[in-house]
């Protein structure tokens, strides 16, 4: 995000694996001139019924 909060670009990594495994998502970006905040969400989508079993444990953001 910009100084006045505006989204300025985004990224994303989606997952799909439909197994009950742990797995290690990652993604390397360039940060966009002008940014001065980052925001890391995460979501998840169920494809049948009425719930989604996800789970994030270690989350991280790290700017190099």
């Amino acid at each position: 995000l910009n100084a006045s909060g505006t989204v300025i670009d985004s990224y994303d990594t989606q997952r799909e694996s439909g197994d009950a495994n742990w797995h290690r998502v990652g993604l390397t970006v360039t940060i966009p001139s002008g940014a001065v905040t980052a925001r890391v969400s995460l979501y998840t989508f169920y494809k049948t019924g009425t719930e989604s079993d996800s789970y994030f444990d270690n989350v991280s953001l790290t700017v190099a």
